[in-house]
């Protein structure tokens, strides 16, 4: 396993320093585990709270008053 530059960086530190950040880094750790990250993404056009869409939203609003305009 070669040396990241992280590593590198880490190894650099005085121990004290070197301790403090396996200590934040388990922190780190632990909240990540009593928090699991959300995947519930957007589900559709209208899945908004308190938005609804009708279904034809897309569908043609009649016809264009411009076009009778001469």
């Amino acid at each position: 396993m070669t040396d990241t530059p992280a590593l590198k960086k880490f190894s650099q530190l005085s121990e004290p320093d070197q301790h403090a950040v396996e200590q934040f880094i388990d922190f780190l750790l632990n909240k990540q585990k009593k928090q699991p990250v959300k995947t519930t993404g957007r589900k559709g056009y209208g899945s908004w709270k308190g938005i609804q869409i009708s279904d034809d939203f897309n569908a043609p609003l009649g016809s264009n008053p411009m076009d009778n305009w001469a």
